[in-house]
């Protein structure tokens, strides 16, 4: 491909618009899964057309694979290979998931433990330039279809310094994984616990929510603070979070998990003391008797 061709496609994508100009399909583009462009129909394309591909993406379900499976069946008879780097971020990946992947031959997976990985690209090798999809979309079906996403669509030759910095990102993240095996799959699955989503609850039945499931912030945290404690044997942490953001849930999460014989919650008035009380009592439950405070003004017996 002549280097003319992509001064084209910069000059019409990025300083004068020309919707009469040639192959705007390599012309950069933000897809948004409009109901004839999802992002889907433009990962299908490239999966069928390109020589080898490079996935990072965080988040992967069920209900895609088996579409997936499908098209790389397909790949695996023409030679085509592909790399995946996900994680076990939040633990939303679930472990049959990590099973399905491990089936297909033609697909290389790794597993990024580190905190916070939260990537979502797709990269795709021609013979002379890279198209890359980078954005808001993780590999779910409500991302690549239905969702409301901004994903961005660059292609660049080999030479130019974008695809260079892909490729490096992507090494490092390599570097930094595992490779995916039955082993890890068993590991994984000790504990496994599925994330189940919030909901509104009423303020009748706001007393008898069944489970109180953590969100972003306090899962992320709770991660931490178990690696602290349970990897690196830490006798206390400090958590920094804005007003608003679940730190007492944040603390009755913990507590429900460390499953002390008893503990203390302090605060600098007996106003948010008391809707703390109740923010425990839904979280860890049990009898109301179990639950006390001690202020100026009240002053129960020491909870056993």
């Amino acid at each position: 491909m002549k280097k003319q061709f992509f001064d084209q496609i910069l000059a019409n994508s990025l300083i004068q618009a020309n919707s009469n100009h040639s192959n705007q399909y390599l012309a950069p583009q933000i897809i948004t899964n409009q109901p004839q462009d999802c992002l889907w129909q433009h990962l299908k394309y490239e999966l069928l057309h390109c020589k080898e591909f490079k996935w990072a993406v965080a988040f992967i379900t069920r209900d895609m694979l088996t579409p997936l499976k499908v098209i790389l069946k397909e790949l695996a008879d023409k030679g085509v290979h592909g790399t995946l780097i996900t994680g076990t971020y939040l633990r939303f990946n679930e472990p049959a998931v990590f099973w399905e992947l491990l089936k297909i031959s033609n697909l290389d997976v790794h597993i990024v433990n580190t905190p916070g990985f939260h990537a979502k690209g797709y990269f795709f090798d021609y013979d002379e330039y890279q198209t890359a999809y980078i954005g808001s979309a993780n590999f779910t079906r409500s991302a690549l279809i239905q969702n409301q996403e901004w994903n961005l669509r660059l292609t660049s030759m080999h030479q130019g310094k974008f695809v260079k910095q892909l490729n490096l990102e992507f090494d490092r993240l390599q570097q930094q994984s595992v490779p995916l095996t039955g082993d890890w799959i068993d590991e994984y699955q000790v504990g496994y616990v599925k994330p189940q989503p919030q909901r509104p609850q009423s303020k009748i039945s706001a007393h008898r929510s069944a489970a109180i499931t953590p969100n972003k912030m306090q899962a992320a945290a709770l991660n931490e603070l178990e690696d602290l404690y349970y990897q690196q044997h830490a006798s206390r942490g400090l958590i920094v979070s804005a007003t608003g953001t679940g730190k007492t849930y944040l603390a009755a999460l913990w507590t429900k998990k460390f499953k002390p014989h008893r503990f203390l919650f302090v605060v600098h008035r007996e106003q948010i003391l008391l809707k703390a009380k109740e923010s425990f009592y839904k979280v860890i439950g049990g009898a109301k008797s179990d639950f006390g405070i001690l202020s100026g003004n009240q002053h129960l017996k020491i909870i056993n």
